[in-house]
């Protein structure tokens, strides 16, 4: 799992990983089959799952990362499945089928399938409030304009001709 830091849904070189986020894997009808949490380098994997069988992998759809909440970024952004999130932005959920082979390894880089992943985005940047709201300001900026009108019809009728 990574900080999709420039929010495109893709994880690009430099994003930081996300530590300590469960993930759930999920049986073809819906139980819990297993838990894991993910390392200091985002890194989880499930290992001795049966060939040939449908499982979901469930993501968290926030995360609180120094007291901010960061939702799923876009899934299958891009073209390359490697780098993509896959879990659904409103359930956090990504179906697969296991291969028919493979070594069930738990090592990072050596799973059967690595690029089940999950990246989140920062909050969006919030506007500074100015202590005014736009009806305002707007009413302030006619008044302005009305009165600089009033002022120019003022000094033309003053200038003799």
């Amino acid at each position: 799992m990574w900080i999709d830091a420039d929010r495109d849904g893709i994880q690009d070189e430099g994003e930081a990983p996300v530590e300590g986020v469960e993930v759930t894997l999920l049986d073809s009808d819906g139980e819990v089959v297993a838990t894991t949490v993910t390392d200091a380098d985002g890194y989880y994997v499930f290992t001795d799952l049966p060939i040939s069988t449908e499982f979901t992998i469930e993501f968290p759809t926030t995360i609180t990362v120094n007291g901010e909440t960061y939702p799923l970024t876009t899934a299958g952004a891009g073209s390359d499945t490697g780098l993509d999130s896959n879990p659904d932005q409103n359930t956090g959920r990504y179906s697969f089928t296991t291969p028919a082979t493979g070594e069930n390894s738990g090592e990072p880089g050596q799973a059967d399938m690595p690029t089940i992943d999950a990246g989140y985005t920062p909050p969006e940047p919030q506007m500074p409030v100015t202590g005014t709201d736009g009806a305002l300001t707007l009413v302030g900026l006619a008044a302005g304009l009305v009165l600089a009108g009033m002022v120019l019809a003022m000094l033309r009728r003053r200038t003799p001709a």
